[in-house]
């Protein structure tokens, strides 16, 4: 480096240059450049004590550029962030926050840095005196920072935040393309709703498992899982609304309220089974009390609110009254059901200790949500059938011949 910067003491434009950066503002500004074109701030410390050496550049004007370049070396880290994640992103900007943060306030105070620069290198060794500065700035800006990592972290957060995860689930049968064409739009939306159906009745099946309270694992599951309901519902009830802005006949503004009443039920049993079962299992792990007892009728009315959730979603998906309505008439067996499951808890009591009563009290939350989620199935099988029978209805009249 000394060799192939010799010419450069004898030419007029590079002892202009050297003497400009005496400014320091401006030479940090040339180390930071300089440093992210070449991305090596080891290079441009080299290239400054070779120049300092020769007497080309003050030392302050040394210390100016090296600062800089612990700017411009930010440049790598910002490039090796594209694309990568977004956590990628706040790493980087934290490094950049943390130099150019640092190399301000050396500016600030340039004279006394210098002077202690000066005081720890020994005298005559320029070169020692100008690399020197580049340690002492890292250090001195660690135990700068180290106190604020907190509020940095924050900072960065708010500049760069995370983005949102995409959905696991999309929509399957949404076409925009159908919108203009009611009767398509809507089937598709049928087809939709069973789709959200699946999800439902994945969830539903997670009932026995959370009853039997075994780890906070399950409770993370579930809320992936109602997050992917609460995905399609959304999308659901968004296109509904789109469908409605079109100019559409009477029967098929009937259909979209059906509709959405059917997905906002479907996501309110989603709801019950991550909001308020899982919050009793929380409570239950949290308070080490023991797993709900589930003698015979409480796995009877678990397997029958199951059966009333999957048919009532079939009801809708395969257009089939007939099974809908036997969702609708299993109403007294299910009450039946949910007495015997009450019954059943009251002789826990009997013989239960303090912990044991605590439980049998999540169970008896549990039944009452059962039978909530009973009366949502009904409440969905009711809308396919009245949904059915005006278009029955639609149907027949339409045979009916003109006179």
């Amino acid at each position: 480096m000394s060799e192939a910067t010799n010419p450069l003491r004898k030419w007029q434009p590079s002892l202009d240059f050297m003497q400009a950066l005496r400014n320091p503002i401006l030479g940090a500004l040339t180390g930071a450049l300089f440093t992210a074109l070449v991305q090596s701030s080891s290079a441009t410390t080299g290239i400054v004590i070779v120049f300092a050496s020769q007497g080309m550049i003050p030392l302050q004007a040394g210390i100016a550029i090296i600062l800089g370049a612990n700017v411009g070396t930010c440049v790598t880290a910002m490039l090796a962030t594209i694309g990568k994640p977004r956590t990628a992103t706040q790493v980087a900007l934290v490094h950049l926050i943390f130099n150019t943060t640092g190399g301000i306030v050396a500016l600030i105070v340039m004279a006394p840095f210098a002077q202690f620069v000066r005081s720890i290198s020994r005298e005559g060794d320029t070169a020692r005196q100008v690399a020197n500065p580049h340690t002492v700035f890292n250090i001195a800006n660690a135990v700068l920072f180290i106190g604020f990592t907190g509020p940095l972290a924050k900072l960065v957060q708010r500049i760069a935040p995370l983005r949102p995860a995409p959905p696991r689930v999309q929509p399957k049968y949404l076409e925009k393309a159908l919108l203009d064409v009611p009767a398509g739009a809507l089937d598709a939306v049928r087809r939709e709703i069973g789709h959200l159906g699946e999800q439902i009745v994945a969830i539903v099946r997670m009932i026995p498992t959370i009853m039997a309270a075994r780890s906070p694992h399950e409770v993370e599951v579930l809320a992936r899982m109602d997050e992917d309901a609460d995905t399609l519902h959304a999308a659901i009830v968004a296109y509904l609304g789109q469908v409605a802005t079109r100019d559409i006949a009477a029967k098929h503004a009937a259909r979209i309220q059906d509709f959405i009443e059917i997905a906002n039920d479907l996501d309110h049993a989603s709801d019950t089974i991550e909001k308020e079962m899982a919050t009793e299992l929380r409570e239950q792990l949290a308070r080490r009390i023991p797993t709900v007892p589930t003698g015979p009728k409480m796995k009877e009315l678990i397997d029958h609110t199951t059966w009333m959730i999957e048919a009532s979603v079939e009801g809708v998906t395969t257009q089939n009254a007939e099974l809908a309505q036997q969702v609708i008439d299993a109403k007294a067996a299910a009450q039946d059901l949910v007495r015997d499951a009450r019954n059943e808890l009251t002789r826990e009591l009997r013989t239960a200790d303090a912990r044991m009563i605590q439980s049998v009290r999540h169970g008896f939350d549990y039944v009452g949500h059962l039978y909530y989620l009973t009366y949502l199935a009904r409440r969905v099988a009711k809308a396919s059938v009245r949904k059915q029978r005006d278009e029955e209805t639609e149907r027949r009249r339409d045979e009916v011949p003109r006179q």
